[in-house]
């Protein structure tokens, strides 16, 4: 970075200061289960690329009890403090899903590179507001879509991508989960429209439908059913089952299954079929990615970074593009897509008609 390590570090002696220099200096808004996730993790896999420096949640005691179980040095009482601290690079934000245009925007107006979990926002006009807000101030907006960094997944949509099916013909998306009544009942925003964005397609199908996309391109037409069949009574307003359907551009036609009430659950899967052969996915836990190839072989490739867990290769993968301008595997441009075909479903469901595609030329 090439900067005076302890005039930029001053909380730290000068040895500390200059073996943090080259790290990204990175603060945490909201201390949750994900964020609690995140730093377990990144302890295991002894990242060394970034510093996390401070935390922020709207629960004092929560965020004090976070910082001292992770070794985090500073607590701050609200969310401004935090992207006005001078030390801080970057923000990691793990809060629910409506809050996420506010706080990224704030953050970037402060001059802060901005690691996100999904989904980018609740509706695309946010989502392509924060990606050009990012771009007009030269800042890095990455979101935490971290299937890409999983090497099997990686590798998988690499060859379709590469042309090794030939012409495309299917592919098929399937996250058949179940969630316990406490799921709701412990963060109550997820029951919500207005707070969550929707329920099982946005939250949990759209890291698989992120793939699905990366390797197949543009859609053309994009259909969609939703229900509400298992938490109703608990006064949970988004889908626990969504189908759906998108024919893409390139002719191939893909179907959708997301659930958050299948017993007993099953694993994740996706698979691409076309005129050469089809690749299948089977995902267990986040974890381990079991691919088969029929007819086709895979690239030679390897995700941009290592690490035990897609999500700390999608750590270290933010942390070098904010370092060295390695790119991102998921920018915030890459994170509309998803955003856009989920949101298309609802919008087919509620009015029981086909989705269109049309002008999406922020579509690359």
């Amino acid at each position: 970075m090439g900067l005076q390590a302890k005039k930029y570090f001053p909380y730290y002696t000068n040895r500390e200061a200059m073996a943090i220099k080259n790290k990204v200096h990175m603060g945490i808004a909201g201390c949750g289960m994900i964020a609690r996730n995140v730093m377990m993790l990144a302890k295991i896999d002894r990242i060394q690329d970034i510093q996390f420096a401070a935390c922020m949640d709207v629960n004092e005691e929560a965020a004090r009890q976070f910082a001292k179980r992770f070794g985090i040095r500073k607590v701050h009482v609200d969310y401004e403090s935090l992207i006005a601290d001078p030390e801080i690079e970057a923000i990691y934000i793990a809060v629910p899903h409506h809050l996420h245009s506010d706080l990224v925007s704030k953050a970037i107006k402060a001059g802060k590179h901005v690691l996100c979990e999904k989904p980018i926002a609740t509706s695309l006009d946010d989502g392509l507001a924060m990606a050009r807000l990012a771009d007009d101030a030269g800042i890095k907006l990455g979101i935490n879509y971290m299937y890409r960094y999983n090497g099997g997944l990686y590798k998988m949509v690499e060859s379709v991508r590469s042309g090794l099916l030939g012409k495309p013909y299917y592919a098929t998306v399937q996250v058949p989960w179940n969630r316990p009544a406490s799921y709701f009942e412990k963060s109550p925003w997820h029951k919500k429209w207005e707070t969550s964005g929707g329920g099982t397609l946005i939250t949990q199908t759209s890291h698989v439908i992120d793939l699905m996309a990366w390797a197949l391109g543009k859609p053309a037409n994009i259909s969609g059913e939703i229900g509400t069949f298992r938490f109703g009574d608990l006064g949970v307003e988004v889908e626990d089952i969504g189908v759906g359907t998108v024919k893409f551009e390139s002719g191939a036609i893909a179907t959708i299954l997301g659930s958050q009430a299948t017993k007993p659950p099953k694993h994740t899967q996706i698979g691409f079929w076309g005129e050469k052969g089809s690749v299948e996915c089977t995902y267990w836990h986040d974890i381990i990615a079991r691919v088969k190839y029929h007819g086709i072989k895979h690239v030679k490739t390897s995700t941009p970074t290592r690490g035990l867990h897609a999500l700390t290769r999608s750590i270290r993968g933010f942390a070098r593009w904010v370092l060295d301008g390695t790119s991102y595997l998921c920018n915030a441009w890459e994170a509309l897509k998803p955003l856009y075909i989920v949101l298309s479903m609802y919008e087919s469901a509620r009015n029981e008609t086909k989705i269109h595609c049309q002008e999406l030329d922020w579509w690359q």
